[in-house]
């Protein structure tokens, strides 16, 4: 048989790392490295307390903003209704030109006042769903069912977008692949598909087995030589292997 011998690391399939998009107090962080976590569960919170204030006040200004829409709808249709009632009048000759121009300009205005205000609705919509948006946020949930791979802070720090590190949290997927890179010699006879077999240093007596499953066009370059990197599905029905491990 054919064999092509390289090197490579695992990794996950899926990794998600996680932090705070405002800046604010951690009061809570439900896990630690290596627990597992299903999609959806609480990882961490923030103090939430500025961002629910937020939330009431662009609430209260969204009624405010409805009930001036109101009004204005309500006076265009009267002034639509007056300007109709003022055309009968001076075609009937009994109101003088400016009388009905006087009609005309009001409800133009209250045209300008409604869009105005259709405006100011949506704007003001569109700051509720945001501060929505940052309430929830203060929430880190788990994106699917994984493994803790790293927890980079504790209770009482300040985590968000502007902090020294961001990132407050490492979900990864228990599920791991490999990327080798295959030199450019030997990348004309690796095929999507193919059988796989390799181990690791912490397990030297153990094969495991895997799938090619995609070929980068790109090349690499390492030393001046060209790699293409493949990735080859890994199975380990006894979760013994971790992300980073060389094989």
């Amino acid at each position: 048989k054919d064999t092509i011998e390289t090197t490579g690391t695992l990794e996950p399939v899926r990794k998600s790392e996680m932090g705070f998009k405002n800046d604010g107090t951690i009061i809570a962080i439900n896990v630690q490295p290596g627990d597992k976590v299903v999609e959806g569960q609480i990882l961490a919170q923030q103090d939430s307390n500025t961002l629910k204030n937020a939330l009431e006040q662009a609430t209260i200004t969204l009624n405010q903003s409805e009930i001036s829409m109101e009004i204005a709808s309500m006076n265009y249709e009267t002034n639509k209704a007056e300007l109709s009632r003022q055309e009968e009048l001076f075609e009937a000759g009994l109101i003088s030109q400016s009388e009905l121009d006087t009609a005309r300009n009001n409800l133009r205005k209250s045209e300008l006042e409604l869009a105005s205000a259709q405006s100011k609705l949506a704007s003001d919509r569109a700051k509720v769903q945001q501060a929505q948006a940052d309430l929830e946020e203060a929430t880190l949930v788990a994106p699917f069912d994984g493994i803790i791979g790293a927890v980079n802070g504790q209770v009482g720090q300040i985590n968000g977008i502007n902090s020294a590190s961001s990132t407050l949290l490492t979900v990864m997927s228990q599920e791991l692949q490999l990327k080798a890179l295959v030199n450019e010699a030997d990348i004309g006879r690796i095929k999507i598909g193919q059988d796989v077999e390799f181990n690791s240093t912490a397990f030297a007596d153990k094969v495991f087995k895997g799938k090619v499953l995609r070929i980068t066009p790109e090349a690499q370059t390492v030393s001046n030589v060209q790699f293409y990197p493949v990735l080859i599905s890994c199975e380990d029905p006894d979760n013994l292997l971790y992300a980073g491990m060389t094989v």
